[in-house]
């Protein structure tokens, strides 16, 4: 009975999974280009250990775009007018059965990230008016706050600070959901 209830415990701990942090190559600035008629957006995040378990699917007017994890960056060229940024929170729980009392906290766990991320919530996170031509920079940023949970928030940067957080991060994935 106890390996059986072990097996089946592994099995809930493997598929429900972590939050999926897809990470291409390393930003290089010799490609950066826009094109004349579009826009051209960067939303970085830093490498930060608190909240990296967890990543956020950005969106576009409904649309999902991206994967944004600790580290990662995303491109999005856009034709001009109105972008309204949205953010959804994937819930990636840490595992460390180290003895049966840690492996039910962490299936619970698993359990309840599951539910996150199949119910995921939409939170309005920026809105703004795209120029063609134009390169804009966002850094993006998540408070936790105890009643209220994470806070996601986008900060504009001047192109020089833009390229400077842009440095070392990893290229974002598209949304596979």
């Amino acid at each position: 009975m106890r390996k059986a209830a072990t097996i089946s415990l592994v099995f809930l701990l493997f598929f429900c999974g972590c939050a999926s942090k897809p990470r291409g190559p390393i930003f290089d600035s010799s490609r950066v280009q826009v094109e004349p008629s579009k826009a051209l957006i960067y939303i970085i995040r830093e490498d930060k250990f608190a909240g990296s378990a967890n990543s956020w699917i950005l969106a576009d007017h409904g649309t999902n775009l991206a994967v944004i994890s600790s580290n990662t960056y995303y491109a999005y060229s856009v034709e001009p007018g109105k972008v309204r940024f949205t953010a959804a929170l994937l819930v990636s729980p840490l595992y460390a059965p180290t003895d049966v009392i840690n492996a039910l906290f962490d299936a619970a766990t698993a359990v309840q990230a599951l539910n996150t991320n199949s119910n995921l919530e939409f939170k309005e996170l920026y809105t703004l008016d795209v120029e063609a031509g134009e390169i804009y920079y966002f850094k993006w940023t998540v408070e936790s706050e105890f009643a209220v949970g994470h806070i996601p928030s986008l900060e504009e940067l001047d192109a020089a600070q833009g390229k400077t957080e842009l440095e070392g991060k990893l290229l974002a994935g598209k949304y596979e959901g």
